[in-house]
């Protein structure tokens, strides 16, 4: 591989963009409640606020419930940004006790033709998520295993936001 697996992962980033022929506060209110990503995802299967949150704030947290074939798992997130009308992010926390494995971020921008809406995914550099622990029982496989299930998010990520565009722009 050539790197270490802490430099490997801490360089995985992913996006996806598109532009929403809708209000920026519509499209905010969308991204940042993460009970509705259910909705949207093809992987995140049910989401729900945890400590008494009811609405994005820093420091909040929820747990999101994923599904990938026969495989479930739930993980508490933990909000990092909340800029109203601009960026929602979180850290997702590792199934072992809860340390902040990856993270992702809505950000928002205006475009000519309505709110360009972007996500983004980062793996933190020893953050031990399911690919993690594949690739440090086989490091020599550790960019097959990124690869792989890298496209399965960037997949994700494109089928979770072009579902929210066509919502955001239903004809109400």
């Amino acid at each position: 591989m050539g790197v270490s697996l802490d430099e490997a992962f801490g360089a995985w980033t992913l996006e996806y963009s598109v532009v929403v022929h809708a209000p920026r506060a519509e499209v905010w209110a969308l991204v940042a409640d993460p009970t509705r990503i259910g909705e949207f995802s093809p992987e995140c299967v049910h989401s729900e606020w945890l400590d008494g949150a009811t609405e994005a704030a820093v420091g909040a947290r929820f747990a999101g419930t994923n599904r990938l074939g026969d495989e479930e798992w739930t993980r508490t997130c933990t909000v990092t940004e909340c800029e109203p009308g601009a960026r929602f992010g979180y850290v997702v926390g590792d199934r072992f006790d809860g340390t902040p494995a990856s993270g992702w971020v809505f950000e928002l921008s205006d475009s000519d033709e309505g709110t360009a809406l972007t996500q983004r995914f980062h793996h933190l550099p020893a953050g031990l998520t399911g690919v993690r622990l594949a690739a440090d029982r086989h490091p020599e496989r550790a960019a097959d295993y990124i690869a792989a299930r890298g496209a399965v998010l960037q997949e994700g990520m494109r089928t979770t936001l072009e579902s929210m565009k066509k919502v955001l722009e239903a004809p109400r």
